[in-house]
């Protein structure tokens, strides 16, 4: 009997998902391998083949192991989590999402290197119409840049002055000023 508490829940919600991501992999793979390897190929659809592929092993390990294992609360191919089987799963899980990150970085790689002139995008001008989006890009782009740096500046400064750092739930508080209250009151 499956019980509905939060766990069990999220399980289904990650069933859910990642087989819709699933489904849609699948539907896009055969048309970015077709042009991965048609006669006017370009390098960025051939990594993008890797990658996709990558991430449909990926989703069929999370629909169809992690999931069922979340919702069943056990490990579906053995009663704990050393069994061969399960740890052979996290493995491969593991290389995966390995091979994923290394697939972003030939990804970035070779778009800045070899593809730039073919992926870049300049604004195309009709006419005598102004465009507009030419002038926002710089202010768009120092806004996103600059709010940031303030709002993090502004919660840092907040966070020395109340002398205590709180990062990732941890609260570090300075006891340098306690320690000369308590050697003052003696």
């Amino acid at each position: 009997m499956i019980e509905l508490v939060p766990k069990t829940i999220l399980g289904f919600i990650l069933f859910g998902t990642s087989l819709v991501g699933l489904l849609l992999n699948i539907t896009v793979v055969s048309p970015v391998f077709q042009l991965a390897f048609s006669k006017d190929k370009s390098s960025i659809y051939v990594i993008s083949s890797v990658n996709i592929l990558n991430d449909i092993a990926h989703l069929l390990i999370t629909t169809f192991y992690l999931a069922p294992t979340i919702i069943l609360n056990s490990f579906v191919f053995s009663k704990d989590r050393n069994g061969e089987l399960t740890v052979f799963i996290s493995f491969i899980f593991m290389f995966l999402w390995y091979i994923g990150n290394i697939t972003q970085i030939v990804m970035a790689v070779n778009r800045f290197l070899v593809d730039q002139t073919v992926l870049s995008y300049s604004y195309y001008e009709v006419g005598n119409l102004t465009n507009y989006t030419d002038q926002s890009d710089i202010p768009l782009n120092a806004l996103s840049s600059i709010i940031p740096i303030i709002c993090y500046s502004w919660i840092r400064r907040r966070l020395s002055e109340n002398r205590f750092l709180r990062f990732s739930g941890i609260t570090t508080i300075d006891h340098t000023h306690s320690h000369e209250q308590n050697t003052q009151s003696k």
